[in-house]
This record gives structure tokens, C-alpha cells and sequence, in this order.
């Protein structure tokens, strides 16, 4: 009986999807005119002690980088997130 009870809870957890994102946790976010793409990866930060941080990166349609903030010290190891548009 414990057995059959362990394996039905197993089933249930395994086969549970992960929840979908918030709508303000999204990425990447295109911008209203979808020439731009907004992402904010968190990559470490050799001049921030290597801390992860959040780095602002902005692509153009095709996915070629036209911006990143490399000199971030936003720490990423907080669990925040940007507002969403139009919603506060």
C-alpha cells in the first residue's frame, strides 16, 4: 500500500507541466513596432566580482545585437522582473 501510494504521488508530480510564465516575466519581449527585441539575460560580470547580474540586451529583427549592458551590476540572483506593459 505505501508503495502504490509513492508511485501515484511520482505519476502525479512527473506529469505536472511547469506553470507558463508571468506576462511581465516573458522573454523575449518585442517591442510595439516588432523592430526590436528586449531580453535580459543574467550572464556574470567579470568587473562585478563574477556575480551574476541582469544585462539589458537589445536585438533588431533578425536577431543581430545592437545593444548589451555590459557594465551591469544589477544583481541577478534576486528574484525580480520588469512591470508589463500596461499593467501595474
Amino acid at each position: 500500500m505505501k508503495y502504490s501510494i509513492a508511485v501515484i504521488l511520482a505519476v502525479t508530480i512527473a506529469g505536472c507541466a511547469p506553470p507558463a510564465p508571468k506576462p511581465n516575466k516573458v522573454q523575449p519581449m518585442p517591442s510595439p513596432s516588432g523592430k526590436f527585441v528586449l531580453t535580459i539575460p543574467i550572464e556574470r560580470n567579470p568587473a562585478y566580482h563574477n556575480s551574476p547580474v541582469w544585462k539589458v540586451t537589445i536585438s533588431d529583427g533578425t536577431g543581430s545585437q545592437l545593444y548589451k549592458d555590459d557594465s551591469s551590476e544589477f544583481v541577478g540572483n534576486l528574484n525580480v522582473y520588469w512591470p508589463c506593459k500596461g499593467k501595474r
